[in-house]
């Protein structure tokens, strides 16, 4: 069978999978969706030949489309646009979209990289519901909206992704960096954004929120003069000063504090007279812990202001400092 009726019989049986037979059915494919990953093509691809009876041919199905998608792209049809995704350019299909995607207005299509732009749009979004975000959480959050509407991965992390928006809004005065990862929105918003997600009320006073921020002088976190500390703490640091306050109320012996990885070498009591030694890592938020990238194997218990890492292993002990004062405010200070 020569390549023409391969063409022009793709339902028939005992068809091989060819480069011919693989353009045709790829150009179907681009007619129903004007970008693909190259990976999710072959899949797709090779699905539909089969169902049309075809059989497999002597190369593998993903470099039948390796090839398909080559030549297509010599010849004007197709454009590589980023690692291992296509888009249709050419008018040939009518179809198909001639113009490129607008990625701000598509942000619920399918195969949408996650870029910048398409970032900075849902930023924008999660700001209006709530005003003040940790760095961390957002991207997490910006990650998660993303992947609902369908959007696909970027080749950057959306960690890097959401650091480079927030401070391109830095510098458009939009939002404020009031203390270590946390991120508060200072600008208003324009009639046309906020009619697309209501506004929740927020409980933090407008003049806290909006007020300028003076260079070359300290941030604090929001009072709680909790004994001798009276703002909450804004960074590791703060969370090391904090536990050693409370160390032996929650029934720590600190040993060492360490610059190297884990930070605290203790004792804990395990019940009256006995103590076991435990490793600890100071975080600010125990998501940093997995950003960090430090071995859950070589840690015992994280010790955070907020706990944020949903996906922490069962092996790892959270303490969260914010939820222990709430018990400690009123409490007299416990002797040895």
């Amino acid at each position: 069978m020569n390549g023409k009726q391969d063409m022009d019989k793709l339902d028939s049986k005992d068809v091989p999978l060819t480069s011919k037979v693989a353009r045709k059915i790829i150009e179907e494919l681009f007619q129903k969706q004007q970008i693909w990953k190259r990976s999710t093509l072959a899949t797709k691809v090779t699905e539909i030949h089969r169902k049309r009876g075809g059989l497999s041919g002597r190369q593998k199905p993903l470099s039948v489309v390796k090839k398909a998608l080559s030549v297509m792209k010599k010849e004007g049809y197709l454009e590589n646009f980023t690692f291992g995704r296509w888009r249709w350019i050419s008018s040939l299909v009518k179809k198909v979209p001639t113009t490129k995607i607008n990625y701000i207005d598509n942000l619920d299509s399918n195969d949408v990289p996650l870029i910048p732009s398409v970032a900075q749009k849902i930023v924008e979004e999660l700001f209006q519901q709530q005003p003040i975000w940790g760095r961390t959480a957002l991207a997490d959050k910006v990650a998660e909206v993303h992947i609902q509407r369908g959007g696909l991965s970027g080749q950057q992390r959306p960690l890097s992704i959401v650091k480079k928006v927030l401070c391109n809004l830095k510098k458009e005065n939009q939002v404020d960096n009031f203390a270590f990862g946390q991120w508060r929105w200072i600008s208003s918003f324009s009639k046309k954004d906020s009619t697309k997600v209501p506004i929740v009320p927020c409980t933090i006073p407008i003049s806290e929120i909006r007020s300028s921020r003076t260079r070359n002088r300290p941030t604090f976190g929001n009072p709680i003069d909790f004994r001798g500390l009276r703002h909450e703490p804004v960074n590791e640091n703060g969370v090391v000063f904090l536990f050693g306050m409370v160390a032996h109320e929650l029934g720590y012996l600190v040993e060492a504090v360490q610059v190297g990885f884990p930070d605290c070498e203790a004792k804990r009591q395990i019940k009256p007279g006995k103590w076991q030694q435990v490793r600890i890592e100071f975080e600010y938020e125990s998501r940093n812990f997995h950003d960090h990238r430090h071995p859950p194997d070589g840690c015992d218990v994280i010790v955070c202001w907020h706990h944020n890492w949903h996906e922490c292993p069962l092996s790892l002990e959270v303490i969260e400092l914010s939820s222990v004062i709430r018990k400690l405010s009123n409490q007299k200070l416990a002797k040895y």
